[in-house]
């Protein structure tokens, strides 16, 4: 069944790209004549690392290059800053994909003297500085300006008043409607999730679940008791509840409720937690307090935990990741990965509550389906 549903997958996403492709042709040219006119325009596939096209670009003029487009983005952009700053005291810079427009500065150092500018910035911020290419019109020496920069913030964060003028070719973009688009439509919060496209799948391969899917199978928390009712999940839940003790037990020791921010206060009462937990309190949680951070700690250096260690996230047997086809493979998966336990009292003490007739139809039905499998 899995190996039928890829192909027909493919074969459709295939077909799903190629009538996106046609399309986005025909959109790009009609909007090329618009712009440049019947014949003055050229078009540039834009293509992913599988050669997959993502979008057309548009240029003005017969035969570009594909750095011609990239050419006239930018002088797209630069009318644009150009039209802000007229009026200002301003500074256009180049910055990545992007032109940055920056009111002057009475700090700011400007030349064309790359070098000697290095060493003035050093020596006026130290490593809190940068230095970018001024965008010029003219054809004299290239200018250079140095001004403190912080690497960890934004240009907005550090300068309100900048404005970005993006460097991008006008393109016209692929949009391919993906298989599951196509079949089931767009997602939507109880009907066309994951849920619903595991349950749809087991009824596809006319796995007998239970027909009246309920809000245990459209919501993706509750999905496990439906998958125990239709007897799909006959071992017990693994959970990584490690977070959720933790913040119980911080509750206990705080006594309140709301967990941050936390104090110079709190620290005291969290020695109460092991290492291993104060570990996680600090993965969970930001504190920027670095002070704080440490005296938190407080542990021996050589005492190191790794990730699954501090999570308590088990690790699964090899076993457990592949498909039984025999009941001595259920038993060795039970005695490895789950410790002789599964939820067969579970499925039994559920099938004590269901109606002898509904009861007896449920488990005949998945008996069949098994033994049709060759699995029994």
């Amino acid at each position: 069944i899995l190996k039928d549903w890829w192909g027909q997958y493919q074969a459709v996403e295939k077909e799903n790209y190629q009538t996106a492709l046609v399309l986005t042709q025909k959109a790009a040219k009609k909007r090329a004549r618009k712009l440049f006119g019947k014949d003055n325009f050229s078009l540039l596939p834009l293509l992913d690392p599988e050669q997959r096209v993502l979008g057309i670009a548009i240029g003005e003029g017969p035969e570009l290059k594909r750095q011609q487009f990239f050419q006239q983005a930018l002088r797209r952009a630069q009318t644009a800053a150009n039209a802000w700053g007229e009026g200002r005291n301003s500074v256009t810079l180049q910055f990545k994909s992007q032109l940055i427009g920056l009111p002057w500065r009475q700090n700011f150092q400007r030349s064309s003297k790359l070098s000697e500018l290095r060493v003035l910035a050093h020596a006026r911020w130290g490593d809190d500085s940068a230095i970018f290419p001024i965008l010029s019109e003219d054809q004299g020496p290239q200018e250079y300006l140095a001004l403190p920069f912080d690497r960890d913030k934004t240009w907005q964060q550090q300068y309100m008043k900048s404005r970005h003028f993006e460097i991008r070719p006008l393109i016209e973009t692929l949009s391919v409607k993906s298989l599951k688009i196509r079949a089931v439509g767009s997602y939507t919060f109880l009907n066309r999730n994951c849920s619903k496209a595991l349950i749809n799948f087991l009824k596809t391969a006319k796995y007998p679940v239970k027909k009246w899917v309920g809000i245990g199978g459209r919501v993706p928390v509750r999905l496990i008791k439906y998958l125990r009712k239709s007897l799909v999940a006959p071992y017990p839940v693994t959970t990584i509840d490690a977070s959720l003790l933790l913040k119980n037990k911080m509750r206990k020791i705080l006594g309140r409720q709301k967990l941050l921010p936390l104090t110079e206060t709190d620290l005291a009462p969290l020695q109460q937690l092991d290492a291993r937990e104060r570990n996680l309190l600090l993965d969970l949680f930001e504190i920027d307090d670095q002070s704080f951070s440490e005296q938190l700690l407080n542990i021996e250096r050589q005492q190191r935990f790794s990730y699954d260690q501090i999570h308590q996230i088990k690790e699964f047997t090899a076993i457990s990741y592949g498909l039984c086809q025999t009941s001595a493979c259920i038993e060795q998966l039970r005695s490895e990965q789950f410790n002789n336990t599964s939820n067969i009292d579970y499925l039994r003490s559920y099938k004590k509550r269901l109606k002898k007739r509904r009861s007896a139809r449920r488990f005949k039905k998945h008996r069949l389906f098994w033994q049709h499998l060759n699995l029994l």
